[in-house]
């Protein structure tokens, strides 16, 4: 997605949940000018990947350095390893909610650390 424009097609079953799947597609669609809908994903996305690296064994220093390149380890005030812990969390939380938590609206995740 980073790469430039996709098509998104969803397939939505017609269920007693309808209304509040196409709520949160209309959510996923929101205004590209306002650059939050796009954020929003890019946080939870960065969030899974903190996960994945983790998953494979990678040590919270080598998961910031893959997430925000090479930096002060634990950095200032230990914000960089704080900052991975918080992603690693976040990811947790969203793969635990499944396809829900990344399209929801309400889930905030931690955003990258300072340089």
């Amino acid at each position: 997605m980073l790469a430039g424009p996709v098509c998104l097609r969803f397939d939505v079953a017609d269920d007693s949940r309808l209304a509040v799947k196409l709520e949160a597609i209309m959510a996923f669609r929101a205004p590209a000018g306002t650059g939050r809908a796009f954020a929003s994903l890019a946080q939870k996305l960065q969030a899974l990947h903190a996960v994945d690296a983790r998953n494979a064994g990678a040590s919270l220093k080598e998961t910031a350095e893959f997430l925000f390149g090479q930096g002060d380890w634990p950095g200032d005030g230990e914000h960089r390893k704080s900052c991975v812990r918080r992603l690693v969390e976040t990811g947790m939380r969203l793969i635990h909610a499944g396809p829900r938590g990344v399209l929801e609206k309400k889930r905030r995740v931690q955003s990258a650390p300072r340089a």
